[in-house]
């Protein structure tokens, strides 16, 4: 990189950062956001800004761990949610005790129900926490 190179601001992006003289230091400011810094020398100012981390890249990190830190709960919390339900639709096929009735009318159509004794069915989830 060369003495007069500027990387962009690091806080909005910019790429047209200004480097000014004034009377007693040197100057680089952005024109877009205003952020500005100052040293005793062109050379010292040009190092300092274009050695800052950019503060966006670590805004930008922190969003992505809380983020993904979420996902990876909420996927967490569905995985463990579907083994329970897993485990309570297995405890009701396992009831024995069903009935069924079939019933025709005069349409033509026929309704078939099938039961279970609601008791062994609330037995078997409570059997499946």
């Amino acid at each position: 990189m060369s003495k007069l190179e500027l990387k962009p601001c690091p806080y909005c992006g910019c790429d047209n950062p200004c480097l000014r003289d004034r009377r007693h230091c040197w100057v680089i400011f952005c024109p877009v956001c205003e952020v500005e810094m100052d040293h005793d020398t062109e050379q010292q100012v040009i190092d300092h800004w274009n050695s800052r981390k950019d503060k966006r890249i670590e805004q930008l990190d922190a969003e992505n761990v809380s983020e993904l830190s979420e996902v990876t709960h909420r996927a967490m919390k569905a995985e463990y949610d579907c083994k329970q339900l897993r485990a309570k639709l297995d405890a009701v096929r396992n009831v024995k005790t069903f009935g069924m009735e079939a019933s025709g009318s005069s349409d033509g159509t026929y309704r078939v129900v099938l039961w279970a004794k609601w008791n062994d069915v609330l037995e078997a989830l409570g059997d499946a926490k």
